[in-house]
């Protein structure tokens, strides 16, 4: 089949290019165009869904996809504890009011508790209910739709053929 397409495409004029890995400017594209986030705000629930015409990839993208979105948001939170834990330690040692000293051990002790549950070997930024799972039927191309539309042309293209027909045998016979 690759054969057959690669002539094809040769005959239209059509470039012809050896697979490559895609760029950075294709995933984007893929995912922008692909990727949908239903996030309902009265829900605690957040699904995403992608079209693929190859589900494994899809599924496997998304699993990817989430857990690169959780070490990210990960690091940040404990840079971010670990930036706030040297700041409020810093300033223990220069206060001396003793409900100063209180309130900053408080928000030290929660640093401290953010700082374990981002290094925690569990999920950080979302739990996911299971693995990606796909559709039991295809989602795209809807078939009703396009045969409403197929009918909906053809009717279209006949109506204009017999049209330019009826106008021709009318011209001819004057």
């Amino acid at each position: 089949m690759r054969l057959i397409s690669h002539s094809l495409k040769g005959v239209l004029g059509i470039p012809v290019e050896p697979w490559h890995p895609p760029s950075g400017e294709q995933v984007h594209e893929l995912l922008t165009n692909n990727l949908q986030v239903d996030d309902d705000p009265k829900s605690p629930i957040v699904v995403v869904s992608i079209q693929s015409a190859t589900p494994e990839v899809a599924q496997e993208l998304l699993l990817n996809l989430a857990k690169a979105v959780d070490a990210i948001l990960r690091q940040r939170a404990l840079d971010r504890a670990n930036d706030y834990i040297g700041y409020l330690t810093g300033q223990l040692g220069k206060v001396t009011v003793a409900d100063y000293r209180a309130a900053l051990v408080q928000h030290l002790s929660e640093q401290e508790q953010t700082r374990m549950m981002a290094s925690a070997n569990v999920s950080f930024a979302a739990q996911m209910f299971g693995d990606p799972s796909r559709s039991a039927t295809p989602t795209a191309p809807k078939s009703l739709l396009l045969l409403i539309l197929a009918l909906a042309g053809s009717v279209l293209v006949g109506a204009i053929v017999a049209n330019v027909v009826e106008h021709r045998q009318q011209g001819g016979e004057k």
